[in-house]
């Protein structure tokens, strides 16, 4: 190869180089500077040999709400999910489309602990507490869990 082609291929691996590091930063900021795990699958590099995760949510119900970084949760198809809830009133919280339903009490740590085989995006919401139906809804769901697949 000529000095000149080696020159284009360097530039074209530079190039390439900038295109992959700008991608990556758009996908950063689009996920919010998540894990690398979650960079990499957004990416379309995640490994495949990679085995379920444990992960554990702390989550504290204070006014009817939890705190705005954990309205939404994800994980992988295959992971150990534990849901540790606290709550400053009784309520019954459902997690659709796993079937899990507990009453959570003041002073009471509850957990949801279950393996995320369903993928979709599944609301915990509020079935029950003082002054409402235990069927009944309220309007937006607590949590929306998101379980991708693997």
């Amino acid at each position: 190869m000529t000095r000149r082609g080696l020159v284009r291929l360097a530039l074209a691996a530079a190039l390439a180089l900038v295109v992959a590091l700008v991608v990556a930063a758009v996908v950063a900021v689009r996920y919010g500077g998540e894990t690398v795990e979650t960079l990499r699958a957004a990416l379309g590099l995640a490994e495949t040999t990679a085995g379920p995760a444990e992960h554990v949510f702390e989550l504290r119900i204070e006014e009817g709400a939890v705190a705005d970084e954990m309205e939404l949760i994800r994980v992988a198809q295959g992971d150990l999910v534990t849901l540790r809830w606290r709550a400053d009133e009784t309520l019954v919280l459902h997690l659709h489309g796993y079937d899990i339903e507990k009453e959570v009490r003041p002073g009471v740590v509850t957990e949801f602990v279950f393996t995320a085989y369903a993928t979709g995006r599944f609301p915990v919401a509020v079935h029950g507490r003082e002054g409402l139906d235990a069927a009944a809804h309220d309007e937006a769901p607590l949590v929306t869990l998101e379980v991708y697949p693997r």
